[in-house]
């Protein structure tokens, strides 16, 4: 999850953007999802109008090493949805944000067991959706196309 809230909405302080937003939950760590699943992002470093961090994205195994790598975005939340993945997903897009895949993509595409078994992971997911904005693979990161 984001380490520093101070400032969420690309920039904008809570404070500035709390009234405009109609139900966002009151938990500080999840104020930056409201009730439609728009994501308003994390803190850190804002360069040019671009987040500086490097989402993670990767099976929760895998992700969850990332936690607390200085400069680094795992989205961990306890009421995690699809819809709300796919809103801080598309904000790193937005964004022009760096993806670091923390799992490989052998094995980790397509569901193996369960009631979703042969079904495309969460991973497949995310990784098409960078792919459709433009992302271009380079080692174990997704990065935004050339402008």
């Amino acid at each position: 999850m984001f380490r520093n809230s101070k400032l969420v909405g690309f920039g904008k302080r809570w404070e500035d953007v709390r009234s405009k937003v109609g139900g966002v939950d009151s938990d500080p760590k999840l104020r930056e999802i409201d009730d439609q699943g728009v994501l308003f992002g994390s803190t850190d470093e804002v360069v040019g109008g671009a987040k500086s961090e490097i989402k993670v994205l990767g099976r929760q195994v895998d992700t969850h090493v990332a936690k607390n790598w200085k400069g680094h975005d795992v989205l961990d939340i306890p009421d995690w949805t699809l819809k709300k993945n796919d809103a801080w997903v598309q904000a790193g897009i937005k964004n022009r944000q760096k993806f670091y895949l923390s799992s490989p993509t052998k094995g980790n595409m397509i569901q193996t067991s369960g009631p979703f078994k042969g079904q495309p992971t969460i991973f497949s997911r995310e990784l098409n959706m960078l792919k459709d904005a433009g992302y271009v693979r380079s080692g174990d990161y997704f990065v935004p196309p050339s402008r």
